[in-house]
């Protein structure tokens, strides 16, 4: 989706505030998000005869190899490295993806480039960029072309639901870093977008203006009563969340949401 001017996904924020607040009542959708919970263990100290026994090992003499071996080129690398320049973000991709090939020649990257003090912490800054990079451009991409069709409705509508309230919580948990990470690759000479955060926002629009056809098609059929209600319900509620994260609603939007409005108004009974 191409917008004209940045004014141009304003849409009336009392319209959709009061449309949520007027008929849900606890902003619920139609899906429930899964949670997930993780649990380390503390790392289990090791003999005193380990780093003797790693040192006699077939992989240490194997990276002391490869130390001598690779040295001319790691050290020609490690230059390249240093020195690149690159235009676009894909240049970078690109360039990385050279290096990356180089180094899987390594039998261990990080035991080998140990024996290299003066290897360039930048690449760990490249590959954290093209990585940001990559999961940004993923959501920008699932929110442009969601797979409909592989699955029922309803399913589809709290497919939706679910990855976009998952989505949104990530990308604003990463951008509260924005500032930090911007200025991180600023100092690695890195052409880091700084727009790409308004594109996935921009983005959520698409899926929205799949979302509310497929809703109301839904609430159309012949539901009891209470199944239409959780049906409109969870659209505005959707609506309002996508509202939220983007801050408007695009032309192709509106009008979506004006006709889930005189749904709303003919089958919800206002809660005040």
């Amino acid at each position: 989706m191409k917008l004209q001017e940045p004014l141009t996904i304003k849409f009336s924020v009392a319209k959709v505030v009061q449309a949520f607040q007027t008929f849900v009542r606890g902003g619920k959708l139609l899906g429930q998000a899964a949670t997930t919970v993780t649990s380390a263990r503390k790392p289990v100290s090791g003999s005193p005869f380990v780093g003797e026994l790693e040192a006699r090992s077939p992989l240490a003499r194997q990276v002391r190899e490869e130390v001598v071996s690779f040295r001319e080129v790691l050290e020609d690398l490690a230059a390249r490295i240093q020195a690149a320049e690159f235009r676009d973000m894909s240049g970078l991709v690109e360039f990385l993806r050279e290096v990356e090939g180089q180094l899987d020649l390594l039998t261990d990257e990080g035991r080998v480039l140990k024996h290299f003090p003066d290897w360039p912490q930048r690449l760990g800054t490249m590959r954290e960029a093209v990585k940001l990079q990559g999961e940004l451009m993923g959501m920008v991409g699932r929110f442009k072309a969601w797979p409909t069709g592989i699955r029922a409705a309803t399913e589809d509508l709290v497919a939706m639901e679910n990855y976009t309230r998952t989505t949104i919580a990530r990308v604003d948990k990463l951008q509260q870093q924005e500032g930090e990470v911007a200025e991180r690759f600023g100092k690695a000479r890195l052409p880091w977008k700084k727009g790409i955060w308004r594109d996935v926002r921009l983005a959520a629009l698409d899926l929205l203006a799949v979302y509310l056809p497929l809703a109301m098609a839904q609430a159309r059929k012949d539901l009891p009563a209470s199944t239409r209600a959780e049906l409109l319900q969870g659209a505005i509620t959707y609506t309002y969340m996508v509202h939220a994260f983007v801050g408007g609603l695009c032309p192709r939007c509106r009008p979506l949401f004006g006709e889930l409005i005189d749904m709303a108004e003919q089958h919800l009974t206002p809660l005040h």
